[in-house]
């Protein structure tokens, strides 16, 4: 978190605290952009296979096929992966609640304040803002 130095410049805790939750957010959701079309792609391969389900329903057979007759198609062959698998995500992507951190640094407001003979007028707050999928920093 190189862009901040909140506090007197000083504040490690904030900026490590910062620095973890980005870092967890990047490992968590990786790149928005990739996620939504992976996304995408998972709810169209539902929708297929809930309509390969309705038709093999109406045709009388079952799917996925029992062990039995599993052995019987792939005769002493392992089986495809599909066939036996469990999905590995059931539920959509995890969603961030959006975190708040104060990154103003006083030193660099102070001083600003102090050489402008105040015409800088008050201190300047900087804020970051975690959203789900971005950050946001709005300086006051």
């Amino acid at each position: 978190v190189n862009f901040a130095s909140p506090g007197w410049g000083c504040n490690r805790k904030l900026v490590e605290e910062l620095a973890e939750e980005l870092q967890h957010r990047k490992i968590e959701r990786g790149n928005v952009a990739q996620i939504r079309q992976l996304e995408a792609l998972d709810k169209s391969s539902r929708e297929i296979q809930f309509k390969l389900a309705s038709t093999i329903e109406r045709l009388g057979s079952n799917y996925p096929p029992t062990p039995k007759d599993m052995s019987t198609m792939y005769r002493g062959v392992m089986a495809p992966k599909a066939l036996t698998m469990d999905r590995p995500h059931n539920e959509p992507s995890q969603t961030f609640e959006t975190k708040e951190f104060d990154v103003t640094n006083y030193c660099t407001s102070f001083f600003s304040f102090v050489c402008s003979l105040g015409c800088a007028g008050p201190c300047t707050k900087e804020k970051i803002e975690l959203q789900p999928e971005e950050m946001v920093k709005t300086t006051q």
